[in-house]
């Protein structure tokens, strides 16, 4: 069984694209840790240390920084964020599912969530200086969140990081280096542990390589640009799969009634 030809989406300009993958599991090892930020009735900080702007949106109004000159000018222009990811998010979420969005950025994809009937948001958001607007725009959209100020890492540590004043969107990690100094240092552990003992049902993450995850009708295998490559066909819904053997070629999958090996060309990441 090989992957099937589908119509592929436009690949997205932004240069940090994100990648959206269903049926996320095996968040379960590790032990607990103390849970995020919820925003519900909670008033958020005051936004301060720079100027702002309010921005009309087909998710609601955003504030957003004035020295932003990625976001905040397609904001303005176009009333909406990386059209083809988004549309391609209100395919896959339903309502009630669990939505999980690693670098959230200012919340436009974690309203998006909500606009389309997820039944809880989680937004992951380490950059101290878009996690105040994450959180005050979420608190004035009216969206319930429950908001984590971390990073994502396979370790727990410190991860310094750096980022453009007129993007900080366009974050990244720094190499520790001995007596070396950091202006900014963020607290960063595993997800295992982050999310001990719960499930997703759609993530939107900003990573590196292609994706390989459960979605409608199989295995949907998406670029780093966004872009839908194919799909793997299965009878039935996927929960679950992981890659395996010695040459790391062979993919192992779980659903309602079957336990499936499928051998593949390229080699998965393994644990």
């Amino acid at each position: 069984m090989g992957p099937r030809a589908s119509d592929p989406l436009t690949p997205m300009a932004h240069s940090m694209a994100s990648l959206i993958v269903r049926g996320v599991r095996n968040l379960s090892r590790g032990g607990p840790v103390s849970p995020g930020s919820t925003v519900l009735g909670g008033i958020p900080s005051a936004l301060s240390g720079d100027a702002f702007e309010r921005v009309a949106t087909d998710v609601g109004d955003l504030w957003v920084s004035t020295q932003d000159q990625v976001m905040r000018h397609y904001l303005r222009t176009r009333a909406a964020w990386e059209e083809h990811e988004a549309n391609l998010l209100r395919q896959l979420i339903r309502p009630g599912c669990r939505f999980l969005d690693i670098g959230a950025n200012i919340g436009y994809f974690s309203l998006l969530a909500a606009r389309c009937g997820a039944g809880s948001v989680d937004a992951v958001e380490p950059h101290p200086g878009l996690l105040q607007l994450l959180r005050f725009n979420l608190w004035m959209n009216r969206t319930p969140a429950c908001i984590w100020p971390v990073a994502l890492d396979t370790e727990r540590r410190g991860l310094p990081l750096s980022s453009s004043r007129n993007n900080l969107g366009d974050t990244r990690v720094e190499h520790v280096q001995k007596e070396a100094s950091y202006d900014l240092v963020v607290p960063a552990l595993p997800g295992d542990e982050l999310f001990h003992g719960r499930s997703f049902d759609v993530m939107k993450i900003d990573v590196q390589g292609n994706v390989w995850d459960s979605g409608p009708g199989g295995i949907w295998i998406i670029s780093p640009q966004g872009k839908h490559l194919g799909t793997i066909l299965t009878p039935e819904r996927l929960s679950n799969l992981a890659w395996g053997d010695d040459d790391g070629k062979t993919m192992y999958t779980t659903g309602g009634t079957m336990v499936t090996r499928i051998r593949v060309k390229v080699a998965g990441i393994r644990p």
